[in-house]
């Protein structure tokens, strides 16, 4: 009895590979995810720092499970497998939170499942014969490294587009030239996601926008209450806008490699576009502030690009689907997965924002806001949000209250560009780049029919806040540029540069177009009549 215990170490050690699989069962998850999301990523940058993290925990986590091992008498091949059970079940909880847990908000149930789950597979471990270790070894082995190898092969090919030159690019990035006569305001684009125009907020919302349309009146702007969004997704509004032309359809298909591939999109607004080269032709700065989560958080072309932190989309995205969903959580008050990063980021733009307003140049200032856009984290007065508030309100209440947020933030913001004066204030295109989802697309994003939507439905989707000042210029001149009532994105720098810098650019038809169902990105079909009839 007394040499029952060293015996199954010993064995346990000659388990052939036992170091291996710990870091295949901790790269899994992470190509997994990478791979699934493959049609949204341009090139493998984002993938490296999240798998070195993860790999280096592995290890760590190996060798640590290695030392206990030594001290009650466990080989390290039964230690490497303990190892792998803690390192899954870390890496998968975020999963099974989204599963079964997040409906019931309950995430001390689910972590004592899954400490139940680590306790029960350390006993069944321990309890193993050295030959059951080497077994178990040796197929633990095998279907992690299958697992990773079929999701190395998306991963592989898009490595080779990406050398092959399809990856972003600066293109169309000029040397800056001097600055022409009258080309002596900065440039302001700013993006307030998901903001509704006035007809979408008074019929559907029962909301009176009126005060904050007269406030930016008062400050000079010219008001476009009837506008529209050219698209209903944020990659196409923006590529339209900033290209300002309309999207060519069949060129982004051919680009793509699936119907419902990202990519074309992510990589023009990640690259040079009509608008920079305007303004960097004419001595222009580029300043981007764009979202970390998203399309936008970097341009090639910028100047500048404001991020806040390190994290990536994809490193953000992953940290959610590991235990650390429940630490963020219950540190940040119950706030939804990825709400205090988001929350933490409108914070970090807003501030530079107001920091780039107080020292001005000759700056082309791009800023994408998650504003009102979900996730709802800020009450009206700019507090942040508290789970009782978030439980009595409804989702069209939430919405109001950061939408009020984000007036006054916005009118802070141009009061600052205004301090000064009037010849050095801003030219400032103000919109948004498409309207809140209708309530029935959360349940089948993907296969939402959008040729079945209701007038309703489009009107809350296409209804968008529009506003463009260029001081010196009257609204009547404004509209002897192109700015009209029903004014869509795609002519919003067109009527901006025609009326402050004499561009002559001719103004295309405010068309409003979806896609059949977000499975098929580029299937276009015009809509303008349903939409503005």
């Amino acid at each position: 009895m007394s040499e029952a215990n060293p015996r199954p170490a010993v064995g346990a050690s000659r388990a052939a590979g036992w170091w291996l699989h710990p870091l295949l069962v901790a790269a899994f998850p992470v190509v997994f995810l990478f791979a699934a999301n493959i049609r949204e990523q341009l090139s493998l940058q984002p993938l490296w720092l999240p798998l070195g993290i993860v790999l280096g925990a592995a290890a760590a986590t190996l060798s640590v499970a290695v030392g206990v091992g030594r001290v009650v008498g466990a080989g390290p091949g039964r230690a490497a497998l303990a190892a792998s059970l803690l390192i899954l079940l870390s890496l998968t909880y975020g999963h099974a939170w989204n599963l079964v847990g997040e409906p019931a908000g309950m995430h001390s149930v689910l972590l004592v499942a899954w400490g139940a789950l680590a306790i029960g597979g350390l006993v069944a471990i321990a309890r193993l014969g050295s030959p059951g270790v080497r077994r178990l070894t040796t197929a633990v082995n095998v279907a992690a490294g299958i697992l990773v190898a079929v999701n190395v092969v998306p991963i592989g090919e898009l490595a080779v587009r990406t050398v092959s030159g399809e990856g972003p690019t600066t293109a169309g990035r000029g040397e800056r030239g001097e600055a022409p006569p009258g080309a002596t305001r900065d440039v302001w684009y700013l993006v307030f996601d998901r903001y509704a125009g006035s007809p979408a907020l008074d019929e559907l919302f029962g909301f009176d926008n009126g005060p904050f349309l007269d406030a930016l009146r008062d400050r000079g702007f010219r008001v476009g209450e009837g506008a529209t969004a050219n698209y209903l997704k944020t990659a196409h509004s923006l590529a339209s806008s900033l290209s300002m032309e309309e999207l060519d359809a069949d060129a982004l298909a051919a680009e793509a490699s699936a119907p419902d591939d990202w990519a074309p999109l992510y990589r023009r607004l990640q690259a040079g576009h009509a608008v920079e080269r305007f303004l960097h032709e004419r001595g222009y700065r580029y300043l981007h502030l764009g979202l970390r989560r998203g399309a936008t958080y970097f341009n090639g072309a910028a100047d500048v690009n404001f991020l806040l932190g390190d994290t990536t989309e994809f490193s953000a995205v992953l940290a959610d689907t590991t235990i650390l969903i429940a630490l963020r959580q219950q540190l940040h008050e119950g706030l939804p997965p990825g709400s205090e990063m988001y929350a933490e980021q409108t914070l970090f733009q807003l501030s530079e924002l107001e920091r780039i307003a107080d020292a001005p140049g000759l700056n082309f200032v791009f800023a994408h806001v998650l504003l009102p856009h979900p996730p709802y984290a800020f009450n009206a007065d700019g507090s942040r949000t508290t789970p009782e508030q978030r439980a009595s309100r409804t989702d069209a209440e939430e919405y109001l209250e950061q939408l009020r947020y984000a007036n006054d933030r916005i009118l802070g913001l141009l009061d600052r560009l205004q301090a000064g004066p009037p010849s050095s204030w801003p030219i400032v295109v103000l919109a948004a780049d498409e309207g809140p989802f209708p309530e029935r697309y959360a349940r089948d994003e993907a296969g939402f029919a959008w040729l079945e939507a209701t007038p309703e439905e489009l009107l809350r989707k296409f209804s968008i806040l529009t506003a463009v000042s260029v001081p010196g210029v009257d609204p009547a001149a404004l509209d002897a540029a192109g700015f009209s009532d029903r004014i869509t994105p795609v002519n919003l720098f067109r009527v901006a540069f025609n009326a402050a810098f004499d561009a002559g650019l001719p103004i295309l038809p405010d068309r409003n177009w979806v896609f059949v169902d977000q499975r098929h990105l580029y299937d276009l079909v015009e809509v303008t009549e349903r939409v503005r009839p």
